[in-house]
């Protein structure tokens, strides 16, 4: 029983709820796609489909940019299913993020205090970037959680003073670490090594574990890559070669930013709370000038440290900066509970470090800010949404006028000098707002993109028992969404080869393209219509060949 209380304290059950919550309502929705997202839907039901695990395909050809693991998981989520459509792709990324919310929790009470880890916690759930990506089918979320829980364990490591539960533990870090190198690639050991150094010298005043341990553990992290690699190489020679050629190529380069992108990135995808983000630098630079160098300073080093490394590289994501959010959450709520304790006097839990309060500016006039803009944008939308034609515009106004009463409620509370009433306040404002992002403000008040809509009267007007013939268009969501199974044809010999095989298909190819339908003149070819897609304009034929017509032929004379 004690064992299950630890895991399943009240504080993990209220994260969890939450973070379900905020994470799966509206998670098949298709009104848009994330970038990519559609592609890696597309892979992962190939898998599913051939059983090419080790090597995924991706329009018929080897996908060389990420090792497998995310891919792996969703085909099998696809075959334990049976379902084929973006709930359960995004499933995995909407786990994850819901399970990090217990590290965050973990990592922010073992370093500060019980609040701090739940602000922490709160922080990351509300932050854009991870409702945005925890709802995606990509491997990123994926990889910023599997990094977290490494960091997790190797904390766990350095407080052991036991030699051989230290050395386990540190074992059992790498191993997970190693899971994350298989799912995005040998950036991993960046973002896990950066904790490792600033925990280690905080817990133990050196800067890594002993050199035995070290060699061990990047072995152990190496061993789940290797074996792939060994599997993949022998499945397809040459493809590791290829990968490496990508990673270390055109992956460093292929999306090259401005230097200050990850600094204002970083501040707009995790509105508001990093407007404290000024008075959380101010409060570690007085921990440090205090106390020296100790845990509580740990998260903004790491964030410091993943940043400006980040920002010499030239290739450039937003994204890339989802590993760097648990550290970033962890900082933000460490100084919010820090200083709503101290303007409320509460002796117990006012940091003897710091003696002096920060400057109103750091913390409380940015809390009154926060809130007096929530109360008033979400009052003035409210007739707006009553004006609304679409049917979720009563909900939408009840959000909004809740919204306002809690965040004015808060706002009264804070001029009281009722500081810590305030901040929950606040983060029920926060939370009213993303819970009800998906599926009231979203789904709610958007309908299908033309793309969308495009796909979906194409995979109407098809019939089912039929294949596609995909002719030079690689549309993702097109293949993903049709029930169809789809053929990737660039060589115009192949296409009409594949349907003197076939007999009956669908031909999909570019509106402009010249090749169609002089490549299938000696077929009967029906056009069926022209739509817009995610790659453009694609005329979709109903193709029978001249085989299968004379076949008919003999049959009915």
């Amino acid at each position: 029983m004690k064992i299950l209380y630890k895991i399943f304290d009240y504080p993990k059950v209220f994260l969890l709820c939450l973070g379900v919550a905020i994470f799966i309502p509206g998670l098949g929705q298709e009104l848009t796609l994330g970038s990519h997202e559609a592609r890696h839907a597309l892979m992962s039901y190939t898998i599913a489909r051939t059983g090419e695990y080790a090597v995924p395909y991706l329009y018929g050809e080897p996908y060389i940019d990420k090792p497998p693991l995310f891919n792996c998981v969703v085909a099998v989520l696809f075959k334990i299913s049976g379902a084929k459509n973006l709930a359960v792709a995004r499933l995995p990324s909407a786990f994850f993020a819901v399970v990090a919310m217990l590290a965050i929790y973990s990592l922010g009470k073992r370093w500060l205090t019980l609040r701090a880890g739940l602000f922490a916690a709160m922080i990351w759930a509300t932050s854009w970037m991870v409702v945005r990506w925890g709802r995606m089918c990509r491997m990123d979320m994926m990889l910023a959680v599997i990094i977290l829980y490494a960091v997790l364990l190797a904390d766990l490591s350095a407080s052991f003073h036991d030699r051989r539960k230290s050395g386990f533990t540190w074992i059992l870090a790498c191993l997970v670490v190693g899971l994350g190198i298989l799912a995005k690639g040998p950036i991993a050991l960046f973002y896990y090594f950066a904790c490792v150094v600033a925990i280690w010298r905080a817990r133990r005043s050196e800067w890594l574990p002993s050199g035995f341990l070290l060699a061990a553990g990047l072995l152990v992290a190496g061993l789940p890559f290797a074996l792939w690699a060994i599997v993949a190489e022998y499945v397809h020679p040459g493809h590791m070669r290829e990968f490496f050629g990508y990673q270390f190529g055109l992956g460093l380069v292929e999306h090259h930013k401005s230097f200050v992108t990850y600094f204002y990135e970083l501040i707009l995808r995790t509105l508001p709370w990093s407007l404290f983000s000024v008075g959380a630098i101010l409060w570690t630079v007085r921990r440090l000038k205090s106390n020296g160098y100790g845990l509580a300073v740990v998260p903004a080093v790491v964030t410091l440290v993943e940043v400006g490394v980040m920002t010499f590289v030239p290739n450039k994501r937003p994204h890339y900066l989802l590993p760097s959010l648990p550290m970033w959450s962890i900082l933000l709520g460490g100084f919010i509970d820090w200083s709503a304790a101290f303007r409320d006097h509460v002796a117990d839990k006012i940091d003897p470090i710091i003696e002096e309060e920060m400057p109103p500016w750091a913390f409380e006039r940015t809390l009154l800010f926060i809130l007096g803009f929530a109360t008033v944008v979400s009052a003035v939308s409210i007739p707006f949404w009553l004006a609304y034609s679409h049917s979720g515009r009563l909900i939408g106004a009840a959000v909004a006028l809740a919204t306002s009463m809690i965040a004015g409620t808060g706002f009264r509370a804070v001029r009281r000098e009722e500081i810590a009433v305030g901040v929950w306040l606040l983060f029920a404002t926060v939370l009213v707002l993303t819970i009800s992002a998906y599926p009231v403000f979203f789904l709610g008040s958007m309908e299908p993109t033309t793309e969308i809509r495009g796909v979906k009267s194409i995979s109407v007007s098809l019939a089912d028992d039929r294949p596609i013939a995909d002719f030079g268009v690689r549309d993702p969501y097109l293949c993903f969404g049709s029930a169809n199974e789809v053929t990737f044809i660039s060589d115009a010999e192949k296409l009409r080869k594949f349907v003197d095989e076939v007999g009956r298909c669908y031909v999909v190819a570019s509106k402009d393209d010249p090749r169609i339908p002089s490549e299938l003149g000696n077929n009967e070819v029906k056009f069926l219509g022209t739509w817009q897609v995610l790659k453009g304009e694609v005329r979709v034929m109903e193709v029978s060949s001249r085989k299968q017509r004379l076949g008919e032929s003999e049959q009915t004379g």
